[in-house]
């Protein structure tokens, strides 16, 4: 895939998360989903001082203007691209002190984070990940995010996470904190980011298009809370437990966008909550006025 995919970008390589997750097509072997930086916007590499370059064909993050996108970080030092090894939490940690000095590196931080993917590769390390990741984002309100259960490209690897930051002053969190370390969503830069919902009830056995049409309602309510509607969102990524469920979700959320569901990527993989079989993050260019 990598020697396919090099020469289109033989300079600057955009950001790039990669894991293993069939497609829900079962005659594609790859999917890839892609956010563009138009030719009259600006489009910098942001690399640490004393940081070695990724041996791939990515880079470690790009900015735009007030927005910042971080590949999806491994346990590897970024001076040498070694790996650590060790545990989820021990995983876990590099990830955050990488993100740090990238962050920083574009003149950054946690505060500025706005949504984050977390992909572990067994659902028991979910705990322990959490008890890391919170860590990083006290004191502060942490970002919206998705968590799922994937396979990565190591067989050593038991997390990756990717970041994207927007610096906005009028940042601002949507929806009440919950026990988890994410928020329902985050506002800022003229986007609203909602975090990945799921529609089951606990110890309720529900089939995928009930929970779909819970999650719109879920998501729906978040978005009106930051001042966005369903017809807003511009991105939205689909995780389903089964690709034959794909179609299911899609004739779902159908019915909530006469005009054709947004650019986006379903992705089949595991989830962390019991008998869930769909969960889905969106985001939302926001409406003109909203707070």
């Amino acid at each position: 895939m990598n020697e396919a995919y090099a020469p289109f970008f033989s300079v600057d390589p955009p950001t790039r998360t990669t894991i293993v997750a069939p497609p829900t097509d079962p005659a594609a072997l790859i999917a890839i989903a892609a956010t563009v930086v138009p030719d009259d916007q600006p489009r910098e590499v942001v690399h640490p001082a004393g940081w070695k370059r990724s041996a791939n064909p990515y880079s470690y993050a790009i900015r735009s203007g007030d927005t910042l996108w971080l590949s999806g970080l491994v346990s590897r030092r970024g001076r040498d691209g070694s790996a650590v090894d060790g545990g989820v939490e021990e995983q876990t940690q590099v990830i955050l002190d990488n993100a740090r000095e990238l962050l920083a590196a574009a003149g950054s931080s946690f505060a500025d984070v706005v949504a984050s993917r977390v992909f572990i590769t067994a659902g028991g390390d979910f705990a322990a990940m959490n008890d890391v990741y919170r860590q990083a984002f006290a004191g502060m309100r942490p970002p919206a995010r998705a968590t799922v259960v994937a396979g990565l490209m190591q067989p050593a690897l038991r997390v990756e996470i990717t970041f994207t930051a927007v610096r906005d002053a009028g940042r601002v969190a949507v929806g009440p904190p919950g026990p988890l370390p994410f928020s329902p969503a985050i506002a800022a830069g003229g986007c609203l980011f909602v975090a990945g919902m799921l529609g089951n009830s606990a110890g309720a056995r529900v089939d995928t298009a009930t929970q779909t049409r819970e999650i719109v309602v879920r998501v729906g309510q978040t978005l009106t809370q930051g001042g966005s509607s369903w017809n807003d969102v511009r991105e939205a990524v689909i995780y389903v437990t089964e690709p034959g469920l794909a179609g299911i979700v899609l004739r779902e959320l159908a019915k909530v966008r006469a005009d054709g569901f947004p650019a986006g990527a379903v992705v089949q993989s595991g989830l962390v909550v019991p008998d869930a079989t769909v969960e889905i993050m969106v985001t939302a260019a926001r409406s003109a006025g909203a707070p």
